[in-house]
């Protein structure tokens, strides 16, 4: 039944796929030659599956045109239905003799085998022919293309020029002015002027050019290497700029915009690059969305505006690379969740859902749990449990999204999210209290206020709506909402602020904005705007104190309610203090596309900036400032604990302990393995061996208790002068 599911849904191989030019639709081809499967990228929504080329082994998709190959034979379609939704594509012309490898542009295709053909995608017509030619690429606009080691004429089909080897890489600009090759193990590149029959040899590398690629306004050249070394060429200066990718395999670069490109690996990650005169300055490494449980070579496929899928056996993922955030989870090829997945809830470490209490250094009962605000909610089955309280889950609204632990109130909601319903236990029974108004917009973020009266969500357009179940009377606003002890502050796009009672009556208005953060201070209320922020003192309707701020993109509270973190448009971090309205010392810099990725954190005198490998920490007592340079892979989260320290959880599944002055790594454990913890050794290496827990404990001083009661008090008790010990091991906390 399984392999029947995945035939039908996608591909456990991705053998081919490519973007329709306007980035809506995907075209995704598996090994099972079962067809093509055609998806809307927004929404991740399958139109179908398509069987008009039987056995059909790659294929092209243009705006309204679709080339298709297998069985020695090509197909040129009319794909201009897919833009009503239909899969009826006339066959406008087929060709015999077909190899692999076909390029198919909005006026021109290309066809390999064992003749090279150019034709028209409008008519289908094949124009040009080139026998015994297996390689080619073919400028933008038609008129040119490389073949073999020619430059050949793509309206006569004459020989331009000749060049001294085979060409492996090729490269037009958008004009088709500037033409770049480079041989099958050349390190060097030849530049060519074509407007001027100028050539230009440059040592670009000193390993095997892997790709090449002008940007769109055809200012600047960038070249990759096999050892991943970057290149870009200034064309008007001639001046060059280099850089180390720092990738395990670059594979892929590809232009985004102006002085903005993208390099990939083979396993998924990625980094950005900006283009400045004073040199190249790169964003931190992107992972890759997949745990990776295959080995082999991934594949890119990069549509417009950034967006791109990559794929590696069954994995498939489509992500706008500006930000690093994934279009949907496309069903085909199924794509697996990351096996740990782990967060810190107070004192409490989930892994795979299961507990692990942090303080007492032990495993909890039960599980698995999830995360609901900041409560810990048990779920086995239909059954939810939140503290001493077992309630059975609506089968009707199965989704829960907030729970008040205070009322014993639970809100819940369909699959669709436009029926929301709250349910209470009483000392009878457990049942529905109260359903709400059928809702528009998919709620995000919902809690209940603190004293259980209010229920408050956002949506996915910035706005807000706050619901009184007991009233029930919904209130929307098209900007956020702040939910008070004794009412709400909502806001909207004009910039107007109003304070309403928990009844829904309006109170004041204060104006001033538009404001896009709004935080309860002690004795006030704290709005901020993306250049200025104010503090009010509610109970005396009065204005306490403003100041300005540089463009933000991004505002948090510390714990403590004494300090603003912000991130700024240009990619700086700052913190500032709240009442005295200054910053607490220099911005610090992060890269611009590292800010989709930032996240910050405070607690225990720290107040955390983290974006890639690297952590911005203030250390609020003093106002010092000091960078902590993460060797890890990809985090899950940062959090700050007691005593000056840093709790890092990987995606990998590991715990990182950080402390010190200045910061280094103390301890680590990793839950990558299912038989238990595991501690990192000097030489680097994991190991679970329960014979050597003793030693770890003895050598930092400790008498060896049970590894199940204090391993983890063990592990934060090294002093950072103890030497590194090779091997300990507790128990699995599931």
């Amino acid at each position: 039944m399984n392999n029947r599911l995945v035939i039908r849904a996608g591909h456990p191989y991705t053998q081919d796929l490519a973007f329709r030019p306007d980035g809506l639709i995907l075209a995704t081809l598996g090994t099972q030659q079962a067809g093509l499967h055609f998806w809307e990228v927004r929404g991740a929504r399958p139109l179908g599956v398509w069987h008009g080329h039987p056995r059909i082994q790659g294929l092209r998709l243009a705006q309204d045109r679709l080339l298709t190959w297998g069985e020695s034979r090509a197909c040129l379609w009319d794909s201009s239905p897919l833009h009503r939704g239909s899969l009826e594509l006339p066959l406008l012309q087929s060709y015999s003799g077909i190899g692999d490898g076909s390029v198919l542009g909005s006026r021109h295709f290309l066809l390999g085998g064992s003749t090279l053909r150019m034709g028209s995608s409008r008519s289908g017509q094949v124009l040009l022919e080139f026998p015994g030619e297996r390689w080619f690429h073919l400028g933008p606009r038609g008129r040119r293309l490389v073949v073999g080691s020619r430059l050949v004429s793509g309206i006569s089909g004459r020989v331009v020029h000749q060049f001294e080897s085979a060409c492996a890489q090729a490269a037009f600009s958008p004009e088709e002015r500037w033409l770049a090759v480079s041989g099958y193990s050349e390190s060097f590149l030849t530049l060519m002027d074509l407007d001027r029959n100028q050539s230009y040899r440059h040592e670009a590398h000193d390993s095997r050019i892997l790709a090449m690629g002008f940007s769109p306004e055809g200012l600047y050249l960038a070249s990759l290497s096999e050892r991943g070394g970057l290149t870009v060429v200034d064309l008007e200066s001639g001046h060059s700029l280099t850089m180390e990718c720092e990738l395990e395999a670059p594979c892929n670069l590809a232009w985004l915009g102006t002085g903005r490109l993208m390099v990939g690996g083979v396993s998924g990650d990625y980094r950005l690059v900006e283009v400045a005169p004073e040199g190249l300055r790169a964003s931190s490494v992107a992972p890759s969305p997949h745990e990776m449980d295959q080995t082999g070579t991934g594949r890119w496929e990069l549509g417009p505006d950034g967006l791109a899928a990559w794929t590696l056996g069954s994995h498939l993922s489509v992500r706008h690379l500006a930000t690093g955030q994934s279009v949907g989870q496309l069903p085909a090829p199924l794509r697996p969740e990351p096996r740990v997945r782990q967060q810190l809830v107070q004192a409490t470490v989930l892994v795979e859902g299961f507990p692990w209490d942090l303080e007492r250094g032990k495993a909890l009962p039960g599980g698995p749990w999830e995360v609901v605000g900041q409560q810990l909610v048990e779920r086995r089955g239909g059954q939810l449990r939140l503290g001493e309280v077992t309630v059975e889950a609506p089968l009707e609204v199965p989704q829960l999204h907030a729970v008040c632990d205070r009322l014993r109130s639970f809100a819940f909601s369909d699959a669709s999210g436009q029926r929301l319903e709250v349910w209470r236990r009483s000392v009878q029974d457990w049942s529905r209290w109260r359903t709400a108004p059928m809702l528009t917009t998919r709620p995000l973020g919902m809690r209940f206020q603190a004293g259980g009266q209010l229920l408050g969500w956002h949506d996915d357009r910035g706005g807000s709506t706050i619901w009184i179940p007991e009233d029930n009377r919904l209130f929307s606003s098209t900007g956020p909402c702040l939910m008070l002890s004794r009412g709400w502050l909502e806001t909207d796009a004009a910039g107007v602020v109003q304070l309403r009672d928990s009844r829904g009556n309006v109170v004041r208005q204060l104006s001033g904005g538009p404001w896009r953060w709004l935080f309860e201070i002690p004795d006030g209320i704290l709005l901020v705007a993306p250049q200025r922020a104010e503090i009010w003192n509610l109970e005396m309707d009065s204005l306490r104190t403003a100041w300005e701020l540089p463009q933000l993109v991004a505002a948090q509270l510390t714990e403590d309610r004494g300090f603003l973190m912000v991130a700024e448009a240009s990619g700086d971090v700052s913190l500032w203090d709240v009442l005295e309205g200054r910053a607490h010392g220099v911005s610090q810099p992060f890269h611009p596309h590292d800010l989709p990725h930032l996240q910050f954190r405070s607690g225990h005198g720290l107040a955390l900036a983290c974006a890639g490998r690297d952590c911005g920490c203030w250390r609020l007592a003093d106002g010092s400032f000091e960078w902590i340079r993460f060797g890890e892979p990809w985090f899950s989260g940062v959090y700050p604990l007691e005593g000056e320290r840093v709790l890092l959880l990987t995606q990998d599944g590991s715990w990182h302990l950080y402390g010190g002055r200045p910061w280094q790594r103390l301890a680590s454990l990793s839950t990558a393995q299912n038989d238990g913890f595991l501690a990192l050794g000097a030489d680097g290496r994991w190991d679970s061996s329960p014979e050597l827990y003793s030693k770890v404990l003895l050598e930092s001083g400790r008498q060896a208790p049970a590894p199940e009661d204090e391993l983890w008090q063990a592990l934060i008790s090294w002093p950072s002068s103890l030497p590194a010990v090779d091997r300990a091991a507790s128990p699995d906390p599931a």
